[in-house]
């Protein structure tokens, strides 16, 4: 629909000259084949848009004064364009009305069009942080129960190098008690090397148990480390998937949307889909790896 000041000033333009002074004398057939200037109101020159020509000077008996006065023929003249005009500007309105029309219908089918394709691609987003996440939540889990596995196993590492100690410790007091024999009693027998040989092996084990115990330590801290990177990644990716999930569930109809100028501009990323996935998938192999190493580390 167009305004009604849309035509305002008048397309009829009249002359400046319409001051008391005699020109010339009125001729019907000078108007009409007289060329008519073209003039829009905005100073765009279309072709319906004419003037007035100088109007003819005629003398007021009754008020003893000269007036311009237009024929009549120019009068029906500028009423009939007048009348064109406005034809042609009604027909002009419709016709704009129409293409407004056909490019709203057709700037919201783009819209909708747009708006399902990527509603789609969120919806293929979601589905996969959820699968990833899962995937880490999974992972965590496993880890968390090596560790407690690796724990019980270092525990009882412990309580074996505790009870091996006994019998160390009273091989070593054998061999201190005879230490206190004398003169020709002080025989290096079967049972000195029995017993030295105990004090040796049992010390073996304790140094084995010690460096197995050393190497669970570090698995151990290892595989916390694995764990704080998938926790970090899974909480990263659920925070993600509340976002994009949200942004799903959103409509044109739904509160609490604003425009944000220049949003699209702003670009924070710091990866792409390949490295993104990429990322997930070398925490999750680094933490199976950790897990396998502990495995073998429990079962020697």
């Amino acid at each position: 629909m167009v305004s009604n000041s849309y035509f305002t000033p008048s397309p009829i333009v009249r002359s400046k000259s319409s001051m008391n002074i005699l020109t010339s004398t009125n001729n019907k057939n000078n108007e009409t084949s007289r060329g008519l200037i073209q003039t829009w109101p905005c100073n765009v020159q279309l072709s319906r848009y004419q003037s007035l020509d100088h109007p003819s000077n005629y003398y007021n008996y009754a008020r003893k004064c000269i007036y311009p006065r237009h024929s009549e023929t120019m009068w029906n003249l500028v009423n009939k364009a007048a009348i064109q005009n406005a034809s042609h500007e009604r027909a002009e309105a419709e016709e704009l009305r129409l293409q407004s029309w056909q490019k709203i219908q057709q700037v919201n089918r783009q819209t909708k069009n747009r708006q399902t394709e990527v509603t789609n691609k969120l919806r293929e987003r979601v589905e996969e942080i959820n699968h990833w996440k899962n995937e880490l939540k999974t992972e965590i889990h496993l880890n968390e129960e090596e560790q407690e596995r690796l724990k019980t196993n270092i525990q009882l590492l412990n309580c074996n190098k505790e009870y091996i100690k006994k019998p160390l410790e009273i091989a070593e007091e054998c061999l201190a008690n005879r230490e206190q024999r004398q003169g020709i009693d002080e025989v290096k027998d079967i049972v000195e090397r029995a017993l030295s040989k105990e004090v040796q092996t049992v010390n073996k084990g304790i140094d084995l148990i010690n460096k197995l115990i050393d190497k669970a330590d570090i698995q151990l801290k290892l595989l916390r480390s694995t764990q704080h990177d998938l926790q970090k990644d899974a909480s990263d990716k659920e925070h993600a998937y509340k976002i994009d999930d949200h942004l799903f569930t959103l409509c044109n109809s739904s509160t609490n949307i604003a425009l944000y100028d220049g949003i699209e501009y702003i670009d924070n990323t710091r990866s792409i889909p390949v490295s993104w996935m990429k990322y997930t998938q070398e925490n999750l192999i680094r933490s199976q790896n950790q897990r396998s190493a502990s495995e073998n580390l429990r079962e020697k």
